[in-house]
């Protein structure tokens, strides 16, 4: 007990003697954190300096940014948004990017460009997956569509991956349905007409309205054709003339309207 008294009075003398302190500043810039702390302990002074940051080059799209948090092992994606005029899925060098595309993430930093439309998601945790959600409506025209609205993808360490989105533009079909009746036409409703491409894959329906007019919206560009429903008809005891209508959604920065398809 005597050793413990003695050892608790010298701890609270050192600690009398003690005498410490401490200022210090940072600042937080765009593109690095810098900091100065200045520390005193009784007679002796230390100096703390310290600056962290880092740099991202990305030579796919050509990017060069700098970031004041650290990214080393962390990953990336850059999102690019095209119009896909041919449909085919792929960029071509004469299709421009798309501009207005919003997204939204589970993780990182989401930066956009509003010189090139790049879309980069920074700072994520390698070796795991992102999940992005593409918003369909932000688009200004309203023929600029997207095919998909949710994507996965896996995080490499050190790498900006490159994802591009192709946004097809497009267009609409417009016709009426008539029956003949004693030498008069009139429009019919509630007549169901089919959309195939020219491999007869098909790709929407339509419902004629009560005056036998309809639409659809949301073909891409290429070959097809419309059809009055056969099953239907069958039920109806009724034939079609035509019994089919080619038409040709041609491709363009706003869309195709192709009217007249009446049966």
């Amino acid at each position: 007990c005597i050793r413990d008294s003695l050892n608790l009075s010298y701890e609270q003398n050192f600690r009398n003697s003690l005498k410490m302190a401490e200022l210090g500043f940072r600042y937080d810039f765009s593109f690095a954190q810098t900091g100065l702390s200045v520390r005193q302990t009784n007679r002796k002074t230390s100096f703390v300096e310290y600056a962290r940051g880092s740099l991202i080059n990305d030579r796919t799209t050509r990017y060069l940014g700098t970031n004041n948090r650290t990214n080393v092992g962390r990953g990336g994606i850059s999102v690019v948004p095209f119009l896909d005029l041919n449909a085919n899925g792929k960029k071509d060098k004469d299709e421009p990017k798309a501009y207005g595309l919003n997204i939204r993430t589970n993780g990182g930093r989401v930066e956009k460009s509003d010189r090139d439309t790049t879309i980069r998601i920074l700072g994520l945790e390698p070796y795991t997956s992102c999940f992005i959600e593409l918003d369909p409506n932000s688009f200004e025209n309203i023929a600029w569509r997207l095919n998909k609205q949710t994507m996965s993808v896996a995080v490499d360490p050190n790498i900006l991956k490159m994802i591009e989105v192709p946004v097809i533009v497009a267009g609409e079909a417009i016709g009426a349905v008539s029956i003949e009746k004693d030498g008069k036409k009139s429009g019919i409703g509630g007549i169901i007409i089919g959309f195939f491409t020219g491999k007869n894959k098909p790709v929407g329906r339509a419902l004629t309205e009560n005056d036998g007019f309809y639409s659809y919206f949301g073909l891409a560009p290429g070959e097809y054709y419309a059809r009055v429903d056969t099953a239907q008809l069958r039920k109806l005891n009724m034939t079609a003339d035509p019994e089919m209508l080619p038409f040709i959604i041609a491709g363009g920065m706003d869309g195709d309207i192709v009217e007249d398809i009446d049966f």
